[in-house]
């Protein structure tokens, strides 16, 4: 089971896309909360008989929590211990905060860690600034190679819009001479103003990489077709924010529409079934595609909602992407 705690609504940056929106409560999670949150997800593995548990710690910057973040990863191996249940722990920051002790604690402590960093100083500077409007490239490339002397296996998330995309293979190649193995582009599809002719130049970016670093099997897997099946947010996952509530997935927290429980109070099964059966209803416009079984708007029908209003209305974009990702395939470039 994963289950992800927001640990603090929080952060020390102002990124031009930020899905948490400017009006965050900075508000971080209580030991009382995580208490309640590790208990209730123990009794829900026992329900599902499961033994596995990855914790995924979130922000805000989660380090602005790092208190807390301490707090909860003890308690959680406290209980893994006692109930025999394997425990990973992965972390996702921004990578402005990582002094000695907590490098030294994402050694001891953390099994997956990844950066979020946009690439070269022109890209990361643009869309991930610091909040007052100063720089963040420089500090964080120099966290990045102290990271990577203790982790080589960082990951780094790194997002494109409607600007950066023709800079992606820059990008990329960036952080691949920095050492960086595993690379996640994505793009931001909260982006409004991504047009075909932005289609057009990210098919020539991603198969510039592609054929540039064809040996790298972690990096091409970005683009290679993965069969779907129906969401299990809520069921295999959830998503926990600093007041305790529980939402079944990423996009869905802190809109009320989506809330599926609290830790004091339980899951509310009602609701839970509620917001599965949308995943499980085909999408009229779609079915027939060659593609419909490997889009991901066509399984998680909340991000068509949260985008464009409406469970079964996917992002064109989205859709664009998927027939670049089937084309390579059938170019044989991956």
């Amino acid at each position: 089971m994963q289950a992800s705690f927001w640990l603090t609504s929080s952060c020390n940056l102002k990124c031009i896309y930020c899905y948490e929106g400017e009006n965050k409560l900075r508000v971080n999670i209580n030991t009382q909360t995580i208490d309640r949150a590790l208990d209730l997800i123990i009794e829900y593995m026992k329900e599902i008989k499961d033994k596995y548990l990855w914790i995924v710690l979130h922000g805000g910057e989660p380090f602005l929590a790092f208190k807390e973040m301490k707090y909860l990863v003890k308690k959680a191996k406290d209980r893994a211990e006692k109930y025999q249940i394997s425990l990973s722990f992965s972390v996702t920051s921004n990578g402005t905060l990582l002094n000695d002790e907590i490098i030294t604690f994402i050694q001891k402590e953390i099994d997956d860690f990844t950066i979020s960093m946009d690439g070269k100083a022109k890209t990361q500077n643009y869309s991930r600034p610091f909040a007052d409007g100063n720089a963040t490239f420089e500090i964080v490339e120099q966290n990045v190679r102290k990271i990577l002397k203790v982790k080589p296996d960082l990951r780094v998330r790194m997002t494109y819009n409607q600007k950066t995309v023709k800079d992606l293979y820059e990008n990329v190649s960036f952080f691949v001479e920095l050492g960086v193995k595993c690379i996640v582009p994505v793009q931001d599809f909260y982006d409004k103003s991504f047009k075909y002719s932005d289609i057009q130049v990210l098919n020539k970016q991603i198969r510039k990489i592609c054929k540039k670093y064809r040996e790298n099997e972690v990096l091409l897997s970005n683009w290679k077709l993965i069969k779907r099946g129906n969401c299990s947010g809520g069921i295999t996952s959830m998503h926990i924010d600093s007041f305790g509530d529980i939402y079944p997935c990423m996009l869905a927290v802190g809109n009320r529409e989506f809330l599926i429980g609290n830790v004091y109070k339980g899951i509310d099964s009602n609701k839970q079934k509620i917001v599965l059966e949308y995943s499980e209803c085909a999408i009229p416009e779609c079915e027939g595609c060659d593609l419909y079984c490997y889009c991901n708007e066509t399984r998680c029908k909340i991000i068509n909602k949260v985008i464009n209003g409406d469970y079964m209305k996917p992002s064109a974009v989205a859709c664009e992407i998927e027939r670049i990702k089937y084309r390579l395939c059938v170019d044989d470039i991956i």
